[in-house]
């Protein structure tokens, strides 16, 4: 049997087991390495070497030669300092750092002389940071990330209160001096600087605040107005409930946000609670409000609620009356009221100081607003009046005693709107809105007023000043009136959805007018003008929880719609509650006075106006190709090349086609075939009128 020659030394051992390539350590050393511990020894770049004797460790790091370098690695303990492959864990003791690391700290961290970024995780105390960290904090649990290797630096958030409370102006640093930012150039400022701010939990059952406290509250956020307006700063409102006693007037420049639509609310509390303070003038107070002389621009609204205080949905706190049952001509509140400067101001720029806005000088109000829940207001939730470019974007309200929003604010845009529950329409655009643009509205539950009749719709355009308004995915449901009202002047366009419209679901969960109509039920009402626009909907619902059939598709009771093209899609006759229903074909017909056909319902003053329209539904023609008679008559530029339809029929039914100019003009009428009996019956002028092929 052969002999096998058994290893006896390490070297030996890593020979027959072809270890040579992995590197050696020594792990029981007791004395440090030296430069002729090299790979000629077994080391390479990478080994380990510890003196047990002193708890120290070496890396070799390179091998230059014969020349061997190990870097010293010691603990804390030993009070040397740390190389930086050693500051990646957890530290216990105290650590003195030499040299840019990310380190995760336990306990007390002193003299550090240059940092790229220091990690807190689980801090408890960090403190006497001379580098370029400015106003660490102490931690509470969570830390955070202080960037040091840029000129200018931030105090690190924590949970725990900082020592200057609530104050978050950037400090600055010049040449190793910390200075604060110049005055007017501060980012942000907490509320909570400028006052004692008394805090309530978001919730009606809040109690109320003593007068002092509110009183303490309100002078707080005007005093941070007087401060934003003065240096173009911002005001950063904290979570919770602010309860104020008196509207927050505003200038230009000036800007409020919270932490969300769902964490922070502005209250108002100078309501009237009862009979007596209403007798006295006394009526529910705006909240956030332009300056009536100055006015505003160049604001931002952001990431809050604004609460009007209207809890009883009443004429005041405490009536014994019905909900939704109050006087209209007390109902004025705003909740946030936009507006611009006064014509006496050339320019917003002319404002505060210099330099406060970009760009400065110009003459529109710019005002900005995101992500705004505005509730309970006896008026309206979103008042906005005068020069435009305005953006509105992520707006919710609820329960506002007259519209959800109203615009009177031309060049602006808006979208991703939703109004529901007001006491009449739920968005209403003024005479001056126009040039407006929006996307992805929802007004319902529009018209909850109980005291007498209102429009109730769920979008409605108020009147003839307003043009060039396009409206894209425009959803309006469960309105006490009709869905869209439209009285503008020109190029409007509406797309979207109709449902529930004429108060059938609304009626039926305790809402809304009961009395007479004096207006009739119907999906769209043009009560003029409306010229040369675009109404393009589908339609559902409108017999539910007892109204009896579906309301109209459409009221045409003004004068002055024209060249218009209204285009509905849907069903009038789905069952609704086990019953087949129709189209309305009742109600309305003494107001309106007109004719009724095919869901279209005519005033005699539109009929006699003469003017070209077409309704389709489904896509079958209910209302247009008015006759040729009737085009004929040149009285309103009916019978225009340009604007009039290019197709009509006579009024014995046959086709007419508007011929080209280059061939005359004038109309080519289809020949109808009659007897001679049957055209001898018709009078002179009716014989002119028509194309007839006479049989036998």
């Amino acid at each position: 049997m052969p002999q096998l020659t058994l290893p006896t030394t390490l070297g030996a051992v890593r020979q027959a087991m072809n270890l040579n390539g992995l590197p050696k350590n020594n792990f029981a050393a007791l004395s440090g390495p030296t430069t002729g511990d090299n790979s000629g020894a077994g080391y390479e770049v990478g080994s380990r070497w510890i003196n047990i004797s002193t708890n120290q460790k070496w890396t070799l790091t390179a091998i230059n030669g014969t020349v061997a370098t190990w870097m010293p690695d010691v603990s804390a303990a030993s009070g040397g300092s740390y190389d930086d492959s050693e500051l990646r864990g957890l530290i216990s003791g105290n650590a003195a750092a030499t040299s840019a690391l990310a380190v995760r700290v336990d306990t007390t961290e002193t003299s550090v002389a240059a940092l790229n970024s220091l990690t807190g995780q689980h801090t408890t105390q960090i403190s006497n940071l001379t580098s370029r960290v400015v106003a660490l904090e102490a931690g509470g649990g969570s830390g955070g990330t202080i960037p040091s290797d840029v000129p200018r630096t931030q105090s690190n958030p924590t949970t725990a209160a900082p020592a200057a409370p609530w104050v978050n102006s950037v400090l600055m640093r010049f040449g190793g001096t910390d200075l604060p930012i110049p005055v007017g150039f501060q980012s942000a400022l907490d509320v909570r600087a400028f006052g004692t701010i008394t805090m309530q939990e978001l919730t009606t059952a809040a109690p109320e605040l003593t007068s002092a406290q509110l009183a303490a509250n309100t002078a707080a956020l005007r005093a941070a107005e007087d401060w934003a307006f003065a240096n173009g700063g911002f005001v950063q409102l904290p979570g919770g409930m602010i309860d104020i006693e008196g509207a927050i007037t505003y200038r230009a420049g000036v800007g409020f946000g919270g932490n969300g639509e769902h964490h922070t609310a502005v209250r108002q509390r100078l309501i009237p609670r009862s009979a007596a303070d209403i007798t006295a003038g006394l009526r529910y107070t705006d909240v956030f409000v332009a300056h009536p002389t100055l006015g505003a621009g160049f604001n931002t609204f952001r990431d809050m609620i604004i609460h009007g205080g209207w809890e009883s949905l009443k004429e005041y706190e405490g009536s014994t009356g019905g909900v939704w049952e109050f006087d209209l001509a007390t109902t004025e509140q705003k909740g946030l009221a936009f507006g611009t400067l006064g014509s006496s101001v050339g320019t917003i720029g002319d404002g505060p100081g210099p330099s406060k806005f970009w760009p400065n000088g110009g003459s529109d109000s710019q005002n900005r607003l995101d992500h705004l829940l505005i509730v309970r207001c006896k008026g309206y939730g979103l008042h906005a009046v005068g020069r435009g470019e305005m953006m509105v974007n992520a707006l919710w309200t609820q329960r506002c005693g007259r519209n959800g929003m109203f615009t009177d604010m031309a060049d602006s845009w808006y979208s991703n709107i939703t109004c529901s529950t007001s006491g009449d329409s739920a968005i209403k655009f003024g005479s001056g809105a126009s040039n407006a643009r929006g996307a992805l509205f929802k007004g319902w539950y529009a018209g909850c007023y109980k005291s007498s009749e209102v429009i109730g719709a769920g979008l409605e355009l108020e009147a003839d000043g307003a043009q060039n308004i396009y409206l894209d995915s425009m959803t309006t449901q469960d309105t006490w009136g009709p869905g869209i009202v439209a009285r503008a002047n020109k190029g409007v366009t509406i797309r979207g959805h109709i449902d529930e419209a004429g108060g059938g679901r609304l009626l039926g969960s305790g809402l809304g007018y009961t009395g007479t109509r004096t207006l009739p039920r119907c999906d769209i009402r043009l009560p003029g003008p409306f010229r040369r626009s675009l109404i393009d909907v589908t339609r559902t619902g409108g017999a539910r929880q007892g109204a009896g059939n579906h309301p109209y598709l459409i009221d045409m009771s003004g004068s002055g719609i024209e060249h218009s093209t209204i285009i509905i899609r849907g069903t009038a006759t789905e069952t609704q509650g086990g019953t087949t229903t129709t189209l309305d074909t009742a109600s309305g017909s003494v107001a309106t006075g007109g004719t009724k056909a095919n869901g279209v319902l005519m005033s005699s003053g539109y009929t006699n106006a003469k003017r070209h329209n077409e309704v389709t539904f489904n896509g079958k023609l209910v209302h247009g190709k008015r006759t040729l008679t009737e085009l004929a008559d040149a009285t309103h530029g009916i019978n225009d090349p340009l604007y009039g339809p290019d197709e009509c029929v006579t009024e014995f039914g046959a086709p007419a086609f508007r011929k080209a100019t280059e061939v005359g003009g004038g109309w080519e009428v289809q020949p109808i075939t009659v007897t001679q009996a049957q055209y001898n019956a018709l009078t002179t002028d009716q014989q002119s009128r028509g194309n007839f092929v006479i049989t036998a």
